[in-house]
C-alpha cells in the first residue's frame, strides 16, 4: 500500500534525523529549504550545513519542493521543527496551505517569544493553523541528530492530544536496525499534555548552558555534573507548575533521559556554547547570532520571564540569567550554585 507523502519545514538536523528514519519505513517526503544556498548544496553535495560529514543519498521517494509552501502542500503529514524563532514567520507563511487534517510533527526546544510572552511550540502552532490542536505530536528526547542517521540506539518520547495521533507518529519514525532483529529507534508515548513535554525539553537547554559553564571549573567530573542535574530536575519541576503543567514528563525519556545526556556527551549546542562563554571564547553576541541555532541562549531569558517570583527558588535558572546577560563571573557563579548560595539578585521577580 502506498504511504502518504510527508512534507518537511525545514531542512534542520533533527527533521533530516526524522527523515531517515520515515524514508526507511517506505514514506515518500519532499524537503523544503530555508535559503537557495542550502538547497544547492543539497542538490550538489547531499548534504546539509547542520550536520557536517553526513551525506543523504539520492534515495527513491526524496524529492525537492521549490518552496515551503509546495513542501507542504496536500501533504497529510507535516514535519515542522525550525529554530524556535522561526516557528512562527515559518507558519505563517504555509498556513494556507496546510491540510484540515494533516499530521504536525514538531520537535522544535524552547519559547517563542512574541509580543513581550512566550509559548510553547505547541501554541504557536496552534495559533498559527486553525484547529490543529488535536492532529499535533510533539516529539523531545535524548537525541542527537548526527547520531540517529547513524543508527544509534536511541529512545524519544512523542506527545499528542488524540493516542491515535501518538501512534501513527510512532509507525512513522520508529525503525528496526539493519539486522532486521531489533529497533534502533524507540518511541514512548506520554500520556498527557504536550505542553509538559515541551516545558521539560526547553529547560534542558538552560541545564546544558550551566554544564558547560561548570567545564570551566578546574575540578569538573561527573560528581559535579550529577549535582547540576540534581537541581535542574528540581527546578524544571517548579517551572512546570509555575505554568499549570503536570512533571511527570520528567520521568520519561524526553526528561530524565534528555537531562542525562549532557552528562555523557559534549555534542549538546547548548554544553558547547556555555563552555566556550565561559572561557570568554564566545560572547553573548557571538550566541545570540540566528546562524548559529543555540536555543538555550534565548531560553534561559525565557525561563527567568515565565518562572517570574519562583525564580527565587530556582538558582540554576537565576544564575544562568545573571552569567548571560548580567554579566556575572561563569566560574564564580557556579560554584556559589555548587555550594547552594542564593544569587545576589532574583532577576525579573
Amino acid at each position: 500500500m502506498l504511504k502518504e507523502a510527508i512534507g518537511v519545514i525545514p531542512t534542520s538536523s533533527m527533521n533530516m534525523a526524522l527523515v531517515h528514519l520515515a524514508l526507511r519505513n517506505g514514506y515518500p517526503v519532499d524537503l523544503g529549504f530555508h535559503t537557495k544556498e542550502s538547497r544547492l548544496l543539497f542538490e550538489e553535495e547531499r548534504k546539509i550545513k547542520e550536520l557536517p560529514g553526513i551525506e543523504f543519498p539520492d534515495t527513491p521517494g526524496l524529492t525537492i519542493a521549490s518552496n515551503f509552501s509546495e513542501a507542504v502542500k496536500d501533504k497529510k503529514i507535516v514535519f515542522v521543527t525550525p529554530r524556535s524563532w522561526d516557528l512562527r514567520t515559518i507558519l505563517e507563511e504555509v498556513a494556507p496551505y496546510i491540510r484540515s487534517d494533516a499530521i504536525l510533527v514538531c520537535g522544535t526546544k524552547g519559547f517563542d517569544e512574541y509580543h513581550k510572552k512566550f509559548y510553547t511550540p505547541s501554541q504557536v502552532i496552534e495559533q498559527m493553523i486553525p484547529n490543529s490542536r488535536n492532529n499535533l505530536a510533539i516529539i523531545s528526547g535524548p537525541n542527537f541528530a548526527g547520531q540517529i542517521i547513524n543508527g544509534v540506539t536511541t529512545i524519544t518520547t512523542v506527545a499528542a492530544h488524540k493516542k491515535r495521533i501518538a501512534q501513527e507518529v510512532r509507525d512513522i519514525v520508529c525503525n528496526y536496525n539493519n539486522n532486521g532483529n531489533g529497533k534502533d529507534f524507540l518511541v514512548d508515548i506520554y500520556k498527557g499534555n504536550p505542553q509538559d513535554v515541551e516545558i521539560v525539553g526547553a529547560f534542558k537547554n538552560v541545564v546544558g548552558f550551566v554544564m558547560g559553564f561548570a567545564l570551566t571549573l578546574d575540578k569538573f567530573d561527573t560528581n559535579t555534573g550529577a549535582a547540576i542535574l540534581f537541581e535542574g530536575l528540581q527546578e524544571v519541576s517548579l517551572l512546570c507548575k509555575k505554568m499549570g503543567r503536570s512533571s511527570r514528563a520528567i520521568m520519561r525519556p524526553c526528561g530524565v533521559g534528555d537531562y542525562g545526556l549532557l552528562m555523557n556527551s559534549r555534542v549538546s549546542r547548548n554544553v558547547t556554547a556555555g563552555e566556550n562563554f565561559g572561557r570568554g571564547e564566545w560572547d553573548l553576541e557571538y550566541l545570540m547570532d540566528p546562524k548559529h541555532t543555540i536555543e538555550g541562549v534565548r531560553t534561559v531569558k525565557a525561563v527567568a520571564y515565565l518562572a517570574g517570583k519562583r525564580i527565587k527558588y530556582m538558582p540554576l535558572a537565576a544564575y544562568a540569567y545573571l552569567i548571560l546577560y548580567g554579566g556575572m563571573n561563569p566560574q564564580e557563579a557556579v560554584r556559589d550554585l555548587l555550594e547552594g548560595k542564593a544569587p545576589p539578585i532574583s532577576p525579573l521577580a
